[in-house]
């Protein structure tokens, strides 16, 4: 039996249906994997890109296997998120291409992020998969199944990934960072809210590290501030910050992001509050607060006055 190439921890239950595949040469024609931000989706896809097309099991030495994690394989086609829509000719393009003969296993389209498909291109896309080419896949990555037309997500095999529990996740990682102190090991889960990619990443870099700490810092001091000055001041600081975001798919990252990391020291306070005996029904309150806070923002409302209305009343 070949050997199988995967990352090195994570999503256990996703991988053994792609690994049934495999075994039962039951290959789908296209694949989306589902999931959160950050979790890890689009590192299984290129994994699974390496496992289908590798002819003898991969290892350090397998050209193939090489060539697909540069992202250079002759019949491997990357398109990573550049936060630029898919528009219908580019797909129109690759369609092309994929019914050219080819000498791979198999030539395999991976896209990050198929919500950035027009729909113009949707229904390109449409009818390749209504009429499939032979030994061509599609993997694509999506955050929710409705960012892709109902029509397609039907001739997809859906794969859905979750965050991992903090005990699995911390083994996986004390085990892959076995130099990395735990308390920074903990620390990067919690950042991560489970996300396996988001956890690495910060765990290789730190200086995205310290940015995300700096982060958590700041909230704690807007959450703990009390004189009306000092959550006007982060009012118009949070306010700068999502303004320098000049384009609407940076500007919703930043806003995303933001409150993932509220929403996160907010769930802690209430776990502490409920383990303690502590003043639970504050921090329930500041957690619906900040989700209507995040709804008004999508709305369109005046940012300024949102998070003023969001800090005066926290």
């Amino acid at each position: 039996m070949r050997k199988k190439i995967w990352p090195a921890f994570g999503h256990a239950e996703q991988i053994a249906l792609l690994e049934a595949d495999l075994a039962q040469d039951n290959v789908a024609q296209a694949y989306l994997f589902v999931g959160p931000d950050k979790i890890g989706k689009f590192t299984v896809a290129q994994a699974f890109a390496r496992n289908l097309q590798c002819p003898q099991g991969g290892g350090d030495g397998c050209e193939v296997c090489q060539k697909i994690e540069h992202e250079n394989h002759v019949d491997t086609f990357f398109w990573k998120d550049d936060g630029e829509s898919l528009k219908v000719e580019a797909v129109r393009e690759m369609i092309n291409n994929l019914n050219l003969k080819f000498d791979s296993h198999y030539r395999i389209w991976l896209v990050q992020n198929a919500s950035r498909l027009t729909l113009g291109a949707s229904n390109a896309l449409l009818k390749t998969l209504e009429e499939p080419i032979p030994r061509v896949v599609f993997i694509f990555t999506a955050d929710h199944v409705s960012d892709l037309p109902a029509t397609i997500v039907s001739r997809m095999r859906v794969i859905n990934f979750h965050n991992l529990p903090f005990e699995v996740l911390k083994k996986d990682l004390q085990q892959h960072f076995p130099a990395q102190p735990t308390e920074k090991i903990e620390q990067a889960i919690r950042f991560a809210l489970g996300k396996p990619g988001w956890a690495l990443r910060l765990l290789d870099s730190a200086e995205v590290f310290a940015e995300e700490e700096a982060r958590y810092q700041e909230l704690r001091k807007i959450f703990n501030a009390r004189e009306i000055y000092q959550r006007l001041n982060f009012a118009s600081e949070l306010v700068a910050r999502l303004s320098e975001a000049d384009e609407e798919e940076k500007y919703q990252q930043e806003l995303n992001h933001l409150f993932e990391n509220a929403l996160n020291l907010l769930r802690t306070d209430l776990r502490e509050a409920l383990v303690s005996g502590g003043d639970s029904a504050l921090a329930v309150a500041r957690i619906e607060a900040f989700y209507r806070a995040y709804f008004d923002l999508n709305r369109n409302l005046n940012k300024k006055l949102v998070f003023e209305h969001l800090l005066l009343n926290f």
